[in-house]
């Protein structure tokens, strides 16, 4: 699990987008803290 942030730069993808794909369902996240969530770095991966 990466933070919004992490995420974005590990795959390119600018934090509105790894927010889009939240939203939309395409990746896994949890919110490991309450004001952050956590995106599963492998189902980034795979979209």
């Amino acid at each position: 699990m990466v933070t919004l942030q992490e995420a974005a730069l590990l795959t390119g993808h600018d934090v509105k987008a790894i927010h889009s794909m939240m939203e939309n369902r395409h990746i896994h996240y949890c919110y490991l803290k309450p004001e952050t969530p956590s995106v599963c770095l492998r189902s980034l991966c795979l979209f």
